[in-house]
């Protein structure tokens, strides 16, 4: 007697698992066959039924929002290290144009200095 009770609830758990994994699976292809605004409607039945069934992923608390503790404000470029190694780059071109000309290939032939002769630098080695 006791095989065959152990027997009938086990056939009852297996059938209750098989119509819920269908129930699955016919909700995700009425997901997939309706529209975007029949999508949403779907969405939210299904969220309810969890809701019901106690499936659901439960939000996150007052407190956990609020975990963060006291991190300071980051700006936005430090959020992307890559657009923000990038930018470092970019800056330190424009320094280095400050202390380095830049190469001018001869296109004429040479008439004097671009920038003119300036009278205060000395760039001479005085001789012993």
């Amino acid at each position: 007697m006791q095989e065959a009770e152990e027997s009938d609830s086990d056939e009852e758990a297996a059938l209750l698992f098989y119509k819920g994994i269908e129930e699955r699976l016919k909700l995700k292809r009425k997901n997939k066959r309706l529209p975007e605004d029949g999508l949403m409607m779907e969405q939210e039945e299904a969220e309810e039924e969890a809701e019901m069934n106690g499936e659901s992923k439960r939000g996150i608390t007052y407190q956990m929002a609020k975990n963060k503790g006291l991190t300071p404000k980051r700006k936005k470029i430090d959020r992307n290290p890559r657009v923000k190694h990038r930018e470092k780059f970019r800056r330190a071109k424009i320094r280095r144009k400050g202390q380095v000309l830049d190469v001018r290939r001869e296109e004429t032939r040479y008439s004097g200095e671009l920038s003119g002769i300036r009278a205060g630098i000395k760039k001479s080695i005085k001789l012993k």
